[in-house]
């Protein structure tokens, strides 16, 4: 089975809105949930040998920063359902 640039485009688009699910049920925990902090979290230091230098926020900073929003804003965005809806489709879309 060969495969094809529509299945690579079809596998990244699955999981730039799995990531999207995954921040937007860490943003609806309750404030003082440990899930909820480690979004705001900054690790400081350095990461042990062979360990890859990008996180999952990372990622997602990259990934909004090319819809052209902020981190404060995507964290508006996600206490609405149907603008966070709208967000993660132009997201996916791309």
């Amino acid at each position: 089975m060969a495969v094809t640039d529509q299945t690579k485009k079809e596998a990244g688009r699955n999981k730039r809105k799995e990531k999207s699910k995954a921040y937007k049920r860490r943003r609806r925990k309750e404030d003082g949930a440990v899930e909820r902090m480690a979004l705001d979290w900054n690790p400081q230091g350095s990461r042990t040998r062979g360990r890859p230098k990008n996180i999952w926020k990372r990622t997602v900073l990259e990934e909004i920063a090319r819809e052209g929003k902020t981190w404060s804003e995507v964290k508006k965005l996600a206490t609405n359902r149907v603008r966070w809806r709208h967000f993660v489709n132009a997201l996916c879309s791309l």
